[in-house]
């Protein structure tokens, strides 16, 4: 708070504010479609201007940044603060300290996206962020939503999973894939891959997730860019995180350009709130809790569920379970069958 103080006053007042120009040349979009074939080579590129933070933080990156003090170059106070504190930020690691985890996914992702989008509004923007981290003594993970869920114009395009300590990088990944056991057509439509990240206190790798030919639903997972570890002296690896960010912005620009984005039919991991029930979308399973106090008669509801509906509707039910306050049912996963096809049928 103290630098974005510092920085924001130090703005050029005689000059006009160059944040939303510079940002255009920053995150163009690039000049060749996006494909799994180059995804990498995009989401690692170099980025397309130089970033401008305090002068003692340029030590040996000066091929990165460009020292505040030659600000009236740019007079972009706003980028500097928020670059000034990402390189700064030193996190340290301690088993149930899962905010200093959470931090570190504000302070080097979702701040950076935030900002972004306040300048530039194509693509659209919008993301979740519980900051709850799953208990990791058991692998079940089939009801929670991911801890990170961003969207490009409701279309899901990256999910995260977070957890406290270094040991449970793997386990945090092992969530990635429990998440996508399936590739939902109806959520999807042309996305080509889905961007994932897996953190385990202050260590970061990013994934991506794409279906092929010889794979049917069933998503492949790829490993993209380096481990990265946010605790160290070396603010490369903070930079690092701040340019993969950047050049995904750039990704989903081109995509959205190219029309590989469009509205979903269905948007994942969100709650539609019925009169008396609540339906969750997952891509494993579509969830419906039903207020009991609604249902007058509980074993015809049993029954049409059980053995009515799906006679008439090719629709699979996996669970039909009852709890102190709620019937819950478990269907499945959209697009599996051609149930359903809008949010109404639900």
């Amino acid at each position: 708070m103290v630098i974005l103080e510092h920085l924001v006053k130090r703005a050029r007042l005689d000059m006009p504010d160059n944040t939303s120009s510079f940002l255009e040349l920053l995150c163009r979009p690039f000049n060749k479609p996006i494909t799994r074939s180059n995804f990498e080579n995009c989401f690692i590129s170099k980025l397309l201007q130089k970033l401008l933070v305090e002068p003692y933080l340029c030590q040996n990156l000066k091929d990165y940044f460009v020292p505040t003090c030659s600000e009236a170059l740019y007079n972009v106070p706003r980028l500097s603060a928020i670059v000034s504190t990402i390189l700064s930020k030193s996190f340290t690691k301690c088993a149930r300290q899962e905010q200093l985890t959470t931090d570190g996914i504000n302070n080097h992702i979702l701040d950076i996206i935030i900002f972004l989008s306040k300048y530039i509004a194509t693509p659209s923007l919008s993301w979740k962020h519980n900051g709850k981290i799953h208990d990791t003594s058991t692998i079940t993970y089939k009801n929670i939503p991911p801890n990170i869920t961003v969207y490009c114009n409701d279309l899901l395009v990256m999910i995260g999973e977070e957890k406290d300590v270094k040991g449970n990088l793997i386990k945090a990944a092992e969530q990635l894939n429990s998440y996508f056991k399936f590739w939902n057509p109806l959520a999807f439509g042309n996305l080509p891959f889905v961007l994932a990240l897996a953190v385990g206190s202050t260590h970061l790798q990013f994934y991506y997730y794409y279906v092929d030919d010889t794979m049917g639903m069933k998503p492949r997972c790829q490993t993209i860019g380096e481990h990265l570890v946010l605790n160290s002296s070396n603010r490369a690896y903070n930079y690092q995180v701040l340019k993969y960010t950047i050049n995904f912005f750039r990704i989903l620009r081109t995509l959205c350009q190219d029309q590989y984005i469009t509205a979903p039919i269905l948007r994942l991991f969100d709650d539609i709130q019925q009169s008396h029930c609540v339906v969750t979308i997952l891509l494993n399973k579509i969830i419906k809790k039903i207020d009991k106090t609604s249902i007058v008669d509980l074993g015809f509801h049993k029954n049409f569920y059980q053995n009515t509906l799906p006679g008439l509707e090719p629709i699979k039910i996996h669970k039909y379970f009852l709890t102190s306050d709620s019937v819950i049912v478990h269907l499945a996963p959209v697009g599996f069958t051609s149930f359903p096809k809008c949010e109404r049928e639900l």
